[in-house]
This record gives C-alpha cells, sequence and structure tokens, in this order.
C-alpha cells in the first residue's frame, strides 16, 4: 500500500501521553522521511526498514554540542505503519521542559532537511490512517468512541462497537447489496444485453434483510448505552432567602416558571427545568433546580421547603451557591458545608455602588442580564467535563444512532416496494428501488465504510484529542 497524501508533505507531532511531571512521556510523529531524517541523531540509530522497538538515547545538543537523553524509540517505516507513512514514538521521562526541548530540536532538524514538523490537530493521527486505507470507518468510529469515553460504559460501548462483529457483518451485507444493486441498475440501463443478468426481487429481499437485521441489533445496542448515561446534569440553586434564586433561575431557563418577589421566602418547593445549553460544540443536557432559601425562619410551612432544598442538594451535580451583592463578603463562609461541587454566584449585580468583580465568584443579575451568559458557559463546561458516559461519547453514540435509524428507515422502504412481487420476478419499479436502497447504503457507509473521507472528517475527527 502507498503512503498516505499529505497537504504540502507535512509531518505532525504530538504529546501521545496527559501533561506534567511524570515518569514517563511520549511525542508521536507521522509523515514522510521521518526515519531517514531523524535517525542520525539517535545512537544507536534508528533502522530504515520495518518495525522497531529500541533502548537509544536522542542528542538534543545546538550550536555543536552533545548532550544525549535516555530514551525508548518505537519506529514503524511507510507504509507498515498505523498511518501509512512514517511513524515514530518517543518514550521520555515526563518532565515538560525536557519534552520541549526534544520537539524543539525535532522541528528544527526536519525544518532544514525535509519540511514542515507541526503539532497535530484533533484526531489527526487516526484521520492519516483512515486516508491512508489503514482503517475504515467502522474502525475509527470505534476509535472516537474510545478516546471519548470517561467511563467504563464508554469504553464498553467502544469495546462492543469494535470487537463483537457487528461492524464486518454489515459491511459484508452491504457489500453484496452494493452488488445487487449494481445488478439491477445494469438491467434497467442494459435491457437489450443477452450477458446482463438482473436481480429479482426474491434476491433483493435477502440482501436487504441480511443488512437490515445487524443494523437492528446494533440499533438497540446504542439505545441501551446512550439511556444508561443519558442522566441530565443537575444543577441546583440554593442560597439565603431573598437572594435572587428565582429571578435568576426564570433567566437561565429563559422562562417565567417561578414566582419572584422582594418578600423572603416566596419559592416554596424544589422547581425543576430541562435546558439545552451550548458549549460552543454542541447542546448539553442540564436540569435546573430552583430551591427555598437556606436560613432560620418561624414560617411553619418552611420544613417540608428546607426538607425538598436539601434533598435538591443532595443530588444535585453542581450548586450554583447565590448570595446578594449587598450581603457578599468575600472569602467568607458561604453554607453549610456540602459535598456537592459548588460555583459561587454574586446576584443582583445591578444594585447601584455595588461590586461588580469578585474574586472566584461569578456575578450576575437577573434584572439587566449582565453575567447571565458567564453562568450558563460556566455551567455548560462544568457539565462536559461531569463523570459519565461522556458528552463526546454520547455524541458520537448519537450520531450513529440517528445515521442507523435513518438507514433502517431506507432499508425498509426499499422493501416495502417488493410488497407483492414473486421472488423470481423483478421489481416493478427498479429504479426507484435501487435510488432509495443507495440512500440507505451511503447512510451507513458514514459507519462501517463506502462514504466518501470529507464526510467521516467532519462527523468524527473534529471530536478527537490531540495525538490520536
Amino acid at each position: 500500500m502507498d503512503p498516505v497524501a499529505t497537504p504540502n508533505g507535512d509531518a505532525i507531532i504530538a504529546p501521545g501521553t496527559p501533561p506534567g511531571i511524570g515518569r514517563r512521556a511520549m511525542l508521536r510523529l507521522s509523515g514522510p522521511d521521518l526515519i531517514e531524517t531523524f535517525s542520525p541523531i539517535f545512537r544507536p540509530r534508528l533502522p530504515d526498514t520495518g518495525s522497531t522497538c529500541l533502548k537509544t538515547r536522542v542528542d538534543i545538543g545546538s550550536d555543536g554540542s552533545t548532550l544525549e537523553v535516555p530514551c525508548i524509540v518505537l519506529a514503524s517505516k511507510a507504509p507498515r505503519s498505523f498511518t501509512g507513512e512514517d511513524v515514530v514514538e518517543i518514550l521520555l521521562p515526563a518532565n515538560p521542559s525536557l519534552l520541549q526541548r526534544v520537539e524543539s530540536t525535532l522541528r528544527t532538524r526536519y525544518a532544514r532537511r525535509t519540511g514542515v514538523l507541526r503539532p497535530a490537530g484533533p484526531g489527526e493521527f487516526t484521520a492519516r490512517a483512515f486516508l491512508g486505507g489503514r482503517l475504515d470507518a467502522a474502525s475509527v468510529t470505534g476509535v472516537a468512541l474510545a478516546i471519548a469515553a470517561d467511563e467504563r460504559r464508554g469504553l464498553d460501548a467502544a469495546n462492543r462497537w469494535r470487537e463483537q462483529g457487528d461492524a464486518t457483518e454489515v459491511a459484508a451485507a452491504s457489500a453484496a447489496l452494493t452488488a445487487a444493486i449494481a445488478r439491477l441498475e445494469a438491467g434497467i440501463d442494459f435491457t437489450d444485453e443477452e450477458d446482463v443478468v438482473g436481480c429479482s426481487a426474491g434476491e433483493l429481499r435477502v440482501h436487504l434483510d441480511s443488512v437490515r437485521s445487524p443494523l437492528r441489533t446494533i440499533r438497540e445496542t446504542m439505545i441501551t448505552v446512550t439511556a444508561a448515561g443519558s442522566d441530565r446534569f443537575r444543577v441546583v440553586l440554593a442560597g439565603p432567602p431573598n437572594a435572587g434564586k428565582s429571578s435568576l433561575f426564570n433567566r437561565l431557563v429563559d422562562a417565567e416558571r417561578t414566582v419572584a418577589h422582594d418578600r423572603a421566602g416566596t419559592t416554596r418547593d424544589a422547581i425543576e427545568v430541562d435546558v439545552d445549553l451550548d458549549d460552543g460544540f454542541g447542546r448539553i443536557g442540564v436540569t435546573f433546580v430552583d430551591t427555598a432559601g437556606i436560613g432560620a425562619t418561624t414560617d411553619p410551612l418552611r420544613d417540608s421547603a428546607t426538607d425538598a432544598t436539601d434533598q435538591a442538594r443532595r443530588t444535585a451535580d453542581l450548586e450554583l451557591w447565590c448570595v446578594p451583592a449587598d450581603e457578599w463578603i468575600e472569602g467568607g463562609e458561604r453554607s453549610p458545608s456540602q459535598s456537592t461541587p459548588r460555583l459561587e454566584v454574586v446576584t443582583k449585580s445591578d444594585l447601584a455602588g455595588l461590586p461588580t468583580n469578585p474574586v472566584e465568584a461569578l456575578c450576575c443579575s437577573a434584572v439587566s442580564g449582565e453575567g447571565i451568559e458567564d453562568v450558563r458557559r460556566t455551567v455548560a463546561h462544568r457539565a462536559e467535563r461531569r463523570a459519565g458516559l461522556g458528552v463526546v461519547s454520547m455524541r458520537l453514540l448519537d450520531d450513529i444512532r440517528r445515521d442507523l435509524e435513518a438507514g433502517l428507515s431506507s432499508i425498509d422502504e426499499a422493501i416495502s416496494l417488493l410488497d407483492g412481487i414473486p421472488d423470481d420476478s423483478g421489481p416493478a419499479h427498479p429504479e426507484i428501488v435501487a435510488s432509495v436502497a443507495r440512500e440507505a447504503l451511503d447512510t451507513i457507509g458514514r459507519r462501517f465504510g463506502g462514504h466518501d473521507p470529507e464526510s467521516v472528517l467532519e462527523l468524527i475527527f473534529g471530536s478527537f484529542c490531540i495525538g490520536k
């Protein structure tokens, strides 16, 4: 297989391990002529054939000086590598300054002798593997799910996708259906040719059903997995009475769902509203909960309201502790100790003469709208970091499920067009059947191969992390 073509012959480099000080860190490179270019600065040198793992030292000296750093290198010569290009992975002590020095040495040497070695973009290693024919679309989706998963459920979904053979079964069935459709179309276009064998309704039914059956299995798996990890991020608004919680709540959910009044104690129960927030990459499901104020009171109805507030705080993923600007004391105690992560919010910032930028708190006004978007954006970012199936993983699973639903819908439509037609007869409207079946294959191809690379890049690679 020929090495993958890359724009302008660029090579890419990225860390393959988390940042910070540790025992080991990895730099990963992919591009043309990497091994030939870098072999002289390793002692012993990198071999120029096959794939080799060796203990060596890399010279990061400058101006004729020598400074050798011990390392372990995995060098894979094109085209027998993950991306189809030369791939070099360097394992080093995880010192940030050392990694920066090594990367600078590599980029400088490559620029002087070969071309551009630039930082990799999100998912670019996997994208090059896909474009080079080293991974199909199903494998790419499995890698994407594994990267996106931040809990065991997400990893289980990725492993099922990659290991249980569903993708292979669908790809094989789709290939057989493609061949049948080609014969069907040939029969339409070349009816006068004796050697053209069309496709019967019975054969089409068999091929369509052979694709539909595994798709249904995969769809049910996706529904089960997404349902298990789809609990919305719960955000409770808590604070002393008359802190402006209900007014802020109405602003955040963009509706008048609770009564807001200057008199303390207006809110008697926990009110919930589901909202989808934009985090800059997509929509995040959040449930906002407004609660009664916390504090001493002689109101006999307040006991039940306090119980509801306590329950809401215990089950929340994030607490917005609201304090009006005229009562805010920077660094003061905000509320009874809670295990729930908390975000300090200073409300009523529109009041004249009050501080508008307290330290370690968000400042907002439900009256003027100032700071409301900052609160929404911060909540969305907190929701994205929540331990669970993983926001990106959930999006990918939802994308897969939607594609499967669309593909199944087209297959069902194609099968319905064959209703009442004897197995040994041709379809009554072969051009319509062929068109609908190809719509199904185009949709399925986005996940199982056969679709154009640009669509796959747009759907998947942009969600990857750097170095993958």
